[in-house]
């Protein structure tokens, strides 16, 4: 496999891994529509921030690390996030 095939493979894999660790974390934050928005504000206000911080990073690196910023940026998002979602009931509404 080329260079260029293990890059793409690469990224589909990390982003199954996004896909998968978001679902997880809105199963454990519970079905309260509250906390659902403000964790969802934490993961885009994240991906936003990694994405941004992505084009200073890459020409650090030398290769695009925009994905890999992006998990990180919304890890920073729900970091930020829980302990405002914490304060609204984990039930239903």
């Amino acid at each position: 496999m080329s260079d260029e095939g293990i890059r793409l493979v690469t990224r589909l894999l990390l982003l199954v891994a996004i896909i998968l660790l978001t679902a997880a974390v809105r199963t454990l934050v519970g079905p309260g529509r509250q906390r659902g928005r403000v964790m969802a504000a934490g993961t885009l206000g994240g991906l936003v921030v990694g994405v941004l911080g992505s084009a200073s990073l890459s020409t650090w690196f030398g290769t695009d690390v925009s994905t890999f910023s992006a998990l990180a940026g919304i890890i920073l998002g729900w970091t930020i996030a829980w302990p405002f979602a914490r304060r609204f009931p984990r039930h239903a509404n």
